[in-house]
């Protein structure tokens, strides 16, 4: 029986996988249709010239850089990079052809561009606090610049040629963040080996009425030293010049620009900012459509046009990027918050940039800017930066594979909010019909409702499978027709495209719940929990191409996260894991024999001795399970400890899941499953958190179901109707009674079989006399303490060694990778306490701030209404499911338990909770509509 057990659950789960594996295959194939043209015939060819280009091979050691330019464009979007745009912009035309390009996440970095550039000097997420750089001459509330400085920090100006005033408070600002950013670092570095830093430039919209209403001074914010002072550079109007057509009534002065750049030192980095964009997107609401496309044209042209200058004037040993701090209001409608980086490089490298902090090609955030320059330079950057220095990934066409994949980061962000909202509201439905039906044991629609639940546990899968499908707007699909352009999707094709991949979601849904009711409970939860854990689990050692890409998944564009496992899909991973492998326990403990579910009879072993109970029906009715050899049940004990001990080096590698809080859910979740299941004492099993009072002996009360134990050592006998003789509860004698339900259990290790009966009211042990009960005897209470006592002890330690296998893997064993997880065990390990309590804080404020705006807490919430009302009513129904369905509630308890440590570990720990918990309250539901089935087929 044992072996025709696992060669059929086998069997299943390798269905199960081939069915999900061809879905997540169907959706990546219509994805990547439009990308096989491309692939054969475009990537090989020059986005503007179509012209063969040639992979670049990345070398090991590149030649560093002596002086550095940086051009930052604010409100220059990847809209602009594009046709009709780039007819008129060709010489960034060219730097796109022959250099890095990357998409910097410019949301990350706070509002309006002025945090990116306070983020970019301090190599970490930083605040600018409204401070500003002004020319020491300027007039600054009535008195020169650098007397406001003098007045502000107290300290003597020097020679410098831009001052910020507000040095101090902006330092202040952001001590008393989470962040504890030092804007400045990055300059004081470069002033410490002697690096020229020069700012030029600004974004002022000049005001007649106000002039000091305007200012947008913050480019030196990122250049600036910890005293708040720049070597070189002018941030003053005295580089605009008056253009009565142009937003503002000015435009930037290139050629004084481009003069004074001509004096940099030797080596230097210097940041231009080109401001006459923003400007124009400052004032659009006042301009006709056809007029801003006039405007439109003329600064890009003109800008362009100081970008082919500057290229031409680069020495050999200088490196030119250009860079978007912010992008403008359109694009950031359009949800394209992604802002170009484009980097010319002197060794000749060209591609795709990558960094450590995304781990996805062409994808950093703006802090990757700080380590990036001085890595350039040849300087060693500063500890505290969390940002990590770009690499080269050589790609044939970057700008076609960069665009793809913002439009699709583009349809998964415009999706996922909008469809994750009517999951949420679906399952939040659903959870309360079924329950409504469980507690009325309604029959009609009982059907309809069954499927209904296992939708929920079965969606996650598909929801996982759909982003990589999506597309958005700037998709490319081909070459522009007459032209060596780019041409894009439209947008009405797209929305079709992605509203009939978003349709086929219930169909296949509908297709695999219909499945589903007409497996066993126990079959259909091992299913859908190995199916699940196997998917996500395939797909995360594999790269996380899915998993990226998925609208369960991390957005790039909100940044939470840029790679290994989400905490969406970490709960599903955890809680289908554990129910499938519990419910996988719970069936192998036989297969029935002889009797059809709802039958009264028990079928005996060909030994004459009773067999072990697996399905509700068994349970209930009696009918006999063969038991599974002890080789079977150690090999079965063990596969799962290496499955369990494989999900968590997953989650806690940072090659894998990367998930702290995942590793330490998993460690808890999983660990108290085991040991529950391995040895099948109250000791280890996490159901022993909720107490159950002690048998009738010496004095002890019984059950509340009238329940009473005897030994029974002989050959199987009927058990419905069974006489048993009792004390009645007030004259203590004895009296002859009829049990409805019976059930028989094995005890470990004593070779003898308990009898255990329910029916009739509560009674317990009582005196003759007075008929009262008999106080338990001293003991008793110390041993429910220590019960738990001992299984708290159990979930520390499995806490503990969460926290140790974090530390191995990150640590010791990181391959080469460096995560986030590792950063803080680096604090932690220097000593660097401020560090640790800045992230633990940021941490309880983002799920303080997700109890409160996220839905998954009203997920969670109904979660716990329906376990809570299972439970309890009717009464005594869970003492009864413990003792029939031993397995499958410790899988339910675990997950449980793994849900509130998901919770409390988890920066997001509701959304985690959310995910995880649907995989112990649909199950309950599932189960007690399953018995009302069964028992109404009885009757």
């Amino acid at each position: 029986m044992g072996s025709q057990s696992s060669v059929r659950s086998f069997l299943l789960l390798l269905t199960g996988l081939l069915v999900s594996a061809g879905y997540i295959l169907f959706f990546a194939v219509l994805g990547h249709l439009g990308q096989v043209y491309l692939k054969d015939n475009i990537a090989r060819r020059s986005p503007v010239s179509g012209q063969p280009v040639h992979r670049v091979n990345s070398s090991e050691e590149r030649e560093s850089a002596e002086r550095l330019t940086i051009i930052s464009i604010p409100g220059l979007s990847f809209l602009e990079l594009r046709e009709p745009s780039l007819r008129v912009m060709p010489e960034l035309s060219r730097l796109l052809q022959e250099g890095v390009l990357g998409a910097v996440n410019a949301r990350l970095a706070g509002q309006g561009g002025k945090d990116s550039y306070a983020s970019i000097g301090a190599g970490r997420r930083s605040v600018s606090g409204g401070a500003q750089g002004y020319n020491r001459w300027e007039t600054v509330e009535e008195v020169p610049a650098d007397v406001l400085y003098q007045r502000y920090t107290g300290r003597p100006s020097g020679k410098e040629a831009i001052f910020v005033p507000a040095i101090e408070g902006l330092a202040s600002t952001n001590r008393a963040t989470s962040y504890g950013g030092r804007p400045g670092s990055l300059g004081d570095i470069l002033g410490r080996n002697q690096v020229q830093t020069n700012v030029w430039g600004n974004a002022d919209i000049v005001s007649e009425a106000d002039p000091a209403k305007g200012l947008q001074r913050y480019a030196p914010l990122a250049l600036m030293n910890l005293e708040g002072t720049v070597a070189q550079g002018d941030v003053s109007r005295s580089l605009l010049r008056s253009s009565p057509w142009r937003a503002g009534g000015v435009s930037t002065d290139y050629s004084a620009i481009l003069d004074q750049w001509k004096q940099r030192d030797n080596r230097s980095v210097t940041l231009i900012e080109l401001g006459d964009l923003q400007r124009l997107y400052a004032v659009r609401s006042f301009y006709s459509e056809e007029s801003f496309a006039a405007q439109m044209q003329d600064v890009l042209k003109e800008m362009d046009s100081f970008i082919g200058n500057v290229r031409r004037e680069i020495a050999d040993k200088e490196d030119l990027w250009i860079l978007s701090p912010v992008v403008h209001s359109d694009a950031a409608k359009r949800k394209l918050t992604m802002a170009p980086w484009i980097m010319h490089r002197n060794d000749g490298g060209r591609g795709l940039i990558y960094t450590e902090s995304t781990r996805r090609d062409g994808v950093a955030v703006m802090w990757d800017l700080t380590p990036s320059v001085t890595e350039r330079l040849g300087l060693a950057g500063a500890a505290e930066w969390t940002g990590k220095a770009v690499q080269i990934k050589p790609h044939a066409d970057p700008l076609a594979y960069l665009l793809g994949e913002i439009g699709r980061m583009e349809a998964v962000y415009r999706v996922r909010l909008p469809l994750l909202s009517v999951f949420t509201v679906y399952e939040i439905g659903v959870l309360l019909i079924g329950l409504y039906y469980a507690l009325s044991r309604k029959k009609e629609g009982r059907p309809l409702v069954r499927g209904l639940l296992w939708s929920i546990p079965a969606a996650p899968l598909l929801l996982f499978a759909l982003g990589p499908g999506l597309n958005g707007t700037l998709s490319i699909h081909g070459p522009k027709p007459g032209g060596g352009g780019l041409s894009l999707a439209s947008a009405e094709g797209t929305a079709l495209w992605n509203a009939a991949q978003i349709a086929l979601l219930p169909v296949v849904l509908a297709a695999i719940s219909l499945w589903l009711v007409r497996r066993s409970l126990w079959a259909g939860c091992t299913w859908i929990g190995l199916a699940t854990a196997a998917v996500l689990m395939l797909d995360g050692w594999t790269g996380a191409n899915v998993m990226k890409r998925s609208v369960l998944g991390y957005d790039p564009i909100i940044g939470a996260r840029f790679y290994g496992i989400g905490n969406e899909l970490m709960g599903v991973l955890v809680g289908s894991a554990v129910l499938g492998t519990m419910a996988w326990a719970q069936q192998r403990q036989g297969q029935p024999a002889g009797s059809m579910p709802g039958s009264a009879s028990v079928a005996a072993g060909r030994s004459g001795r009773p067999k072990r109970l697996a399905s509700p029906a068994a349970a209930r009715s009696g009918r006999a399970i063969g038991p599974a050899a002890p080789a079977a049940d150690r090999l079965f004990h063990w596969g799962l400890a290496a499955l369990y001990v494989a999900l968590l080096i997953y989650l806690a590698s940072p090659v894998g899941g990367a998930n702290a809080g995942g590793a330490i859910t998993a460690a808890v979740t999983c660990g108290a499953a085991w040991f529950g299941l391995r040895r099948g004492e109250r000791w280890s099993s996490p159901l022993s958190a909720w107490p159950e009072k002690k048998p009738l002996r010496g004095g002890g009360r019984v059950p509340k179901t009238g329940a009473g134990a005897v030994r029974y050592l002989g050959p199987p006998i009927p058990l419905r109707n069974l006489p048993v003789l009792r004390q009645t509860p007030r004259s203590g004698q004895p009296e002859l009674v009829h049990t409805d339900r019976a059930s028989i259990e094995r005890q470990p290790g004593l070779g003898q079989y308990v009898l255990t009966v329910s029916g009739g009211e509560e009674f317990g042990r009582t005196t003759p006399r007075s008929g009262k009960p008999v106080p338990k005897q001293p003991g008793h209470e110390f041993r429910e303490r220590g019960t738990k006592l001992r299984t708290a002890l159990l979930l520390g330690l499995l806490l503990v060694g969460g926290i140790l296998v974090l530390w191995v893997a990150n640590v010791w064993f990181k391959g080469g990778q460096h995560s986030h997880i590792g950063d803080a065990f680096r604090y932690l390990a220097a000593g660097d306490l401020a560090e640790i309590k800045d992230i633990l804080v940021r941490k309880l404020k983002m799920n303080v701030h997700l109890l409160g705006a996220s839905i998954w807490s009203k997920v969670v919430l109904t979660c716990v209404l329906v376990m809570l009302a299972i439970l309890v009513k009717p009464p005594r129904r869970f003492r009864r499911w413990r003792r029939l369905y031993p397995a499958f509630l410790n899988g339910w308890a675990a997950i449980t338990i793994g849900t509130v440590t998901a919770f409390l570990f988890n920066d997001s720990g509701i959304v985690a909770a959310g995910t995880m918990m649907t995989y112990a309250a649909v199950p309950l539901l599932l189960l007690s509509l399953e018995e009302q089935v069964e028992e109404s087929s009885d009757g």
